[in-house]
Order: C-alpha cells, then sequence, then structure tokens
C-alpha cells in the first residue's frame, strides 16, 4: 500500500492513502488516508489493513486496493453520474417549482 492508492472499504465505500507516520507514543506505524465521500482524514495502524472481516457470506478483506492512482477516479465517478438517474427539467415552471420545493432536501436560491 503507498501514497495515492485507491481503496475500496468492505462497506463500499472509497479512501485514498496519503502517507504512511510513525505512532510517536508507541511507534507503530499507521497509514493516514482520506474518505473519498466526505473527504475527511483518518489514520489506523497498518496490521488493520490486512484484516478480514466477517461477513454472511464469509470473510472478506477489509479494505482492498482497487487503483493505483488518482487517473481511477474519473472513470469511476463519470460511470456513476452515468449510471444515475437524473431528472430533467424541461419548463421554466418546472424548475421555479423545484426551486421552490427544494432538490433532495436542499433549498436552492436563484441568484
Amino acid at each position: 500500500m503507498k501514497p495515492k492508492d485507491i481503496l475500496e472499504h468492505h462497506s463500499s465505500k472509497l479512501y485514498r492513502v496519503l502517507f504512511r507516520a510513525t505512532d510517536t507514543a508507541s511507534g507503530e506505524v499507521v497509514v493516514i488516508y482520506q474518505a473519498l465521500y466526505n473527504m475527511r482524514i483518518f489514520a489506523r495502524p497498518i496490521y488493520m489493513f490486512d484484516n478480514q472481516i466477517q461477513k454472511p457470506d464469509g470473510l472478506v478483506p477489509r479494505f482492498k486496493v482497487i487503483a493505483k492512482d488518482d487517473a481511477f477516479l474519473l472513470s469511476y465517478w463519470t460511470e456513476k453520474l452515468l449510471s444515475a438517474e437524473v431528472t430533467v427539467l424541461h419548463t421554466e415552471k418546472q424548475i421555479e417549482m423545484q426551486l421552490k420545493e427544494g432538490v433532495n432536501g436542499f433549498y436552492v436560491k436563484a441568484i
């Protein structure tokens, strides 16, 4: 596992390895990594990246490397966007109603 590796967690969430570090208190090697869904940064002991997790279908790796750099992300997110359902608002009235009602719980203010 190296910096820029893209990892998939057993929960299907994606993470990017930033770097390895040494815990000054224990001397343990930790991996500093970033969630690609909310950009939060985490640290985890390196040995935990090789752990297996018990799922209903059996043991699965906690993390697996799915790409060696960020280039993967462009194709990954493009595929996700293309496969998502997209609502197209055709008329001015539909757009106006959507702005008033909000989009997926988020309200938009016209500028």
